[in-house]
């Protein structure tokens, strides 16, 4: 065996070594421990519209302006009270979109879904 050929598959088994001892662990919402009290829409659920999906969703359902975006929300079929993971807007916020660095942490995903579960109100 060539010198070369050794050192060559020495530096493979150490990088496969690497990858395979590596753990990613995504904090899930349920994990997130949230305040009892009740989401606030205004102060915590369009802050987050505001911040992040206001750049895109002010001409495009759903409108998530404030004063516009509840109704949008709430009456255009975006949310599932009964199954709120199924939610239309949880989806959404949950997956890749929005992406890049306007994703939304796992705190804001579980304030999302607490929002949704205590029946997605307006206030």
């Amino acid at each position: 065996m060539s010198k070369f050929f050794k050192h060559y598959l020495a530096l493979i088994l150490v990088l496969a070594g690497v990858i395979t001892s590596c753990e990613y662990h995504v904090i899930q919402p349920e994990e997130i421990i949230l305040s009892e009290d009740p989401v606030s829409f205004v102060t915590e659920i369009q802050p987050i519209f505001d911040a992040k999906c206001i750049a895109c969703h002010t001409g495009m359902n759903p409108i998530l302006v404030a004063g516009e975006s509840w109704n949008s929300l709430y009456n255009g079929g975006y949310i599932d009270l009964d199954i709120p993971e199924n939610s239309e807007v949880y989806i959404k916020v949950e997956s890749t979109h929005p992406g890049g660095n306007n994703a939304l942490s796992a705190t804001e995903l579980a304030i999302f879904l607490k929002w949704i579960d205590e029946g997605a109100n307006d206030n």
